[in-house]
């Protein structure tokens, strides 16, 4: 099954439920917040640059508009894409680790996984960072598919209260 992640704005998310069957809702943290989405952004593409062993200098953000999943909104924010020569991963998983040691929860509710890409959401205070894998995944019947190129997609927006599975 392919899945096909538009940039930005996404229109399938796979959600994890737990025990009960209710989608897990991460609790934004508290300490050490960002004064501005500008600051967050900033962390967010330091961490890129060092994820990815890259200058800063190399990594930036622009500005671009994010429709919300779950929600009748979208927001202004930023977008930092980074094509890479990689494998399947496209480095998005050891972004997300880095993330989640800066302090970043995981947001199930922004989840998808296939096999043209990846995509996790991460809440931080009034912030949430969506990161996406993009490959291409050849053909599904070809076992001999080589992944040889990716892009890493980071999006940063406003969090909004209420943006989960009902």
């Amino acid at each position: 099954m392919r899945l096909a992640l538009k940039a930005a704005v996404v229109v399938c998310a796979l959600s994890l439920a737990g025990a009960t069957g209710a989608a897990a809702v991460p609790k934004p943290q508290t300490a050490l917040s960002y004064p501005t989405l500008e600051a967050a952004r900033d962390s967010v593409v330091a961490m890129v640059a060092r994820t990815v062993a890259l200058p800063s200098a190399q990594v930036g953000a622009t500005p671009c508009r994010f429709g919300y999943w779950y929600l009748p909104d979208s927001a202004a924010g930023y977008v930092v894409r980074v094509p890479l020569k990689e494998g399947p991963e496209c480095r998005a998983d050891l972004l997300g680790e880095v993330l989640t040691k800066a302090g970043w929860t995981p947001d199930y509710s922004y989840s998808a996984d296939g096999t043209d890409g990846t995509l996790m959401g991460y809440v931080r205070n009034n912030y949430l960072c969506v990161v996406e894998g993009r490959w291409s995944g050849g053909d599904d019947m070809d076992t001999t598919w080589v992944v040889t190129s990716c892009e890493l997609i980071v999006t940063c927006v406003p969090f909004r209260e209420g943006d989960h599975p009902k």
